[in-house]
């Protein structure tokens, strides 16, 4: 690793040295920060206009650090003082002050054209330089680890992180000479895009796994593990055949359906316990947290009734909680294995997922799912080999999203290294 000859402190403690004839300075030394009070709306007589929005800067935890002039922006109207006082020009940086994740805080995003009719919305600030930088310098100037970890550590609030405007002002930054500026956006465009090559890749490889994973499961829980077995029509298409010596009915005819409660972030942060609180959401098994009660007990089917995981079923077992986005199934006999119905499930109801207005699979329609029925002993055995034919497909899927998470983190710690001078970079690197 090549270092500067020289260094001095920063003066800032998550900053540490930079190269001597560095300069570290407060962001809003740079130029000035203004919000446009744009919303998403269109009325008559007003500027038509495209805005860039919150989500241009960061979508589904894919961030964008450039907004170019061939993306498809959100077309609303605006008065044409508004336009004029907060159309964007090449050079700006948008930036989200507010988000429900500390990741997303303080990102930005470079404006890379030159428009007559584009605003930005409501929900971001723009950054409007008043210092020469390197165009393409400035796209790293605060998306690091530095700067990065600062204001998530300065975000303030219970369902939404925000962070002020004096802290955003506030915020250090360090500015190597044009030169320089020039010298690692060319070294950094080179090495980042080749991160990103690795992990599009490793994208596409998980995909491809759970692609081979629902494939899998479909074709075992509507046709069995017999290849030879006679099979019937079910009448439904999207299932086709299924074999002949299996029931057919309605999930409502052999299930209690339930549904969840209301339980707030704040129950769950000042009530701690051992029973685990279930949500819509799908990382951590889809765990929010544990409190001191429970509201079921047993075995269980629970399911996504809407949101983003409309449809997404769990097997649940023990005692436990779940909020009011999630249905509950309950056996009322003992002919139906609840883990072969989560394994069944997952592959049934995106047919019966209502998306009109957002996707819904409320009560009433989940009662309407036709179920197969294969004997228990057919049953436990789909469960067996399903259990061991997706754990390997599991293992291998985490491991390559661990693999795409050290990329990320290693992406990161090289723009902070070489923004903030620890690491030297010339043409020839």
């Amino acid at each position: 690793m090549t270092r500067y000859d020289s260094y001095k402190d920063s003066g800032v403690e998550w900053i540490g040295e930079i190269p001597s004839h560095w300069k570290c300075m407060r962001l809003g030394m740079l130029g000035r920060f203004s919000s446009s009070g744009i919303d998403k709306k269109s009325k008559d007589g007003e500027e038509q206009v495209k805005m860039v929005n919150y989500t241009d800067l960061v979508s589904r935890g894919t961030y964008n650090p450039i907004q170019t002039e061939g993306q498809t922006f959100m077309q609303v109207t605006t008065p044409k003082s508004k336009l004029e006082e907060h159309g964007l020009n090449r050079g700006d940086l948008v930036m989200i002050p507010s988000s429900e994740t500390h990741e997303d805080l303080g990102y930005s995003s470079l404006i890379d054209f030159q428009s007559t009719n584009t605003v930005f919305s409501y929900h971001i600030l723009r950054f409007q330089f008043n210092r020469n930088l390197s165009h393409y310098f400035k796209k790293y100037l605060i998306n690091h680890h530095a700067v990065l970890n600062h204001f998530s550590s300065e975000g303030k609030g219970t369902t939404r992180q925000i962070i002020g405007r004096y802290v955003v002002n506030g915020a250090r930054v360090v500015l190597p000479l044009l030169h320089e500026q020039e010298q690692i956006v060319e070294y950094l465009d080179r090495k980042t895009t080749l991160i990103d090559s690795l992990i599009e890749n490793t994208v596409r490889k998980i995909e491809l796994l759970k692609e081979k994973r629902t494939s899998l499961i479909k074709e075992v829980v509507t046709k069995g593990l017999n290849p030879d077995v006679e099979m019937k029509d079910s009448e439904v298409e999207w299932i086709g055949e299924i074999p002949s010596h299996w029931g057919f009915s309605k999930v409502g005819r052999h299930f209690q359906i339930g549904r969840g409660r209301v339980i707030s972030k704040e129950e769950i942060d000042s009530n701690r316990g051992d029973f685990p609180v279930y949500s819509s959401q799908t990382t951590n098994d889809g765990e929010l947290g544990k409190i001191s009660t429970y509201d079921f007990e047993g075995e269980y089917v629970t399911w996504t009734t809407d949101g983003a995981n409309t449809g997404t079923c769990f097997h649940r077992k023990g005692k436990f909680n779940t909020t009011n986005v999630c249905g509950m199934l309950k056996s009322v006999n003992e002919n139906y294995r609840m883990k072969f119905l989560s394994f069944y499930l997952n592959q049934v109801t995106k047919p019966y997922v209502r998306v009109d207005i957002n996707p819904k699979l409320m009560n009433n329609m989940m009662s309407e799912i036709p179920l197969l029925i294969p004997p228990i002993s057919e049953q436990v055995d789909i469960e067996n080999f399903l259990l061991q034919g997706t754990s390997l497909i599991d293992s291998t899927i985490t491991t390559e999203e661990k693999r795409i998470e050290l990329l990320k983190e290693y992406r990161q710690s090289l723009i902070s290294e070489v923004v903030t001078g620890k690491i030297k970079v010339t043409f020839n690197n």
